[in-house]
């Protein structure tokens, strides 16, 4: 008795796991085909490294509805179809509220930003149709982003996966990941097509830009005055800092990039600026000190350009690089030709693995 009392639970629960493995495969048989047919994500950009993830890196067009109150877009990749919305246009409100999958673009840079940034999270979980979220967030300059941190599907939020702007400790390239800051597509610099761009360059070094007391731009500027340098250089320094460029100093700005070899790029409030981005995409070799980040930024900086290589002149001063770029003792790592090369398959990289996180995170049931 005992025996068959044995061999009738085994059969019993032989029958629940086979019909529960049953059952399982089933479930994910049908979720695999439902995403198989909506494999369809929105956008919804709230800061404007949207625009660079939108126009930058995926090559996505907009259409400017009322004079850009709101602007979308549409592109499919990779079997993916991935809708644009941005513009002040769109609120919470005035967005698909039958969403499924779901990139949130969002800027956390200051304290009442990211007070902003929490009110789009806390709305969404009113979304009773949203299955994922990915979240794209520039970050704090010094890095302090743990107010993100109960957000993430881990601690028992609602982000599947965040990719953050800068150097944060919070990057593991499992659940958060690293994200660049790019052009600064908020005062208007474009995704400029190079093919036609002169390869001559009339200055050596440029650097335009406000320089702040006790800064590495401070330095810079005092480390030119002691060299004969600044005469083969284009110099030109401002005390005061404006958001907005008008359309002549915008077309200055690129011209002098473009037509410099190197671009003197010192760290601002991060070492991670727009001008290194912005030099890049001209064929402009940057120059940078590797100085100690602030706040809770790891060390060394600009971990995501160095894991790609970038072809950045390095130096520890400001004297050092000034010294050596003086003696012609530096051997340039790329010519301004393979710079912009570089920077092409950079993007593209760049948006192939945030489209494969994307199909993972989303689509992939198991």
């Amino acid at each position: 008795l005992k025996v068959i009392s044995v061999l009738y639970i085994i059969l019993v629960i032989s029958l629940f796991l086979f019909t529960n493995f049953s059952n399982l495969k089933y479930y994910f048989w049908r979720e695999t085909k439902s995403n198989a047919i909506d494999r369809r994500v929105q956008v919804w950009s709230k800061a404007a490294i949207g625009q660079y993830l939108w126009k930058h890196i995926l090559n996505g067009s907009l259409e400017l509805v009322n004079n850009g109150f709101y602007q979308n877009g549409n592109i499919t990749i990779s079997g993916i179809t991935f809708d644009y919305f941005s513009g002040p246009g769109y609120i919470q409100t005035t967005l698909p509220q039958n969403v499924r999958y779901l990139i949130l673009v969002l800027n956390g840079r200051t304290f009442e930003n990211s007070n902003k940034a929490r009110e789009w999270l806390d709305y969404l979980y009113r979304l009773q149709s949203l299955r994922k979220l990915a979240v794209f967030l520039l970050g704090n300059e010094n890095c302090e982003d743990i107010w993100i941190v109960k957000y993430l599907k881990s601690k028992g939020g609602i982000i599947d996966v965040l990719f953050i702007v800068y150097d944060s400790p919070l990057v593991d390239d499992k659940e958060v990941f690293q994200w660049p800051l790019g052009v600064a597509t908020y005062r208007g610099f474009p995704n400029i097509d190079t093919t036609h761009l002169k390869t001559s360059r009339k200055y050596v070094c440029n650097f335009i830009g406000t320089v702040y007391k006790n800064s590495s731009r401070e330095k810079l500027v005092e480390a030119m005055a002691k060299s004969n340098f600044n005469h083969q250089c284009y110099m030109e320094s401002r005390k005061r800092w404006f958001p907005k460029e008008t359309k002549e100093s915008l077309n200055k700005y690129i011209n002098i990039l473009s037509r410099s070899l190197l671009t003197l790029s010192p760290a601002g409030k991060n070492p991670e600026c727009y001008r290194l981005y912005e030099a890049i995409s001209l064929g402009s070799i940057p120059v940078i000190v590797m100085e100690p980040p602030q706040g809770q930024c790891v060390n060394p900086p600009l971990r995501l350009l160095l894991r790609y290589n970038a072809p950045i002149l390095k130096f520890s001063s400001w004297d050092e690089a000034i010294h050596l770029l003086t003696t012609s003792k530096v051997d340039l790592p790329i010519t301004s030709t393979e710079l912009m090369i570089w920077y092409a398959s950079f993007k593209r990289q760049l948006a192939s693995a945030m489209i494969h996180t994307i199909e993972q995170k989303f689509f992939n049931p198991f």
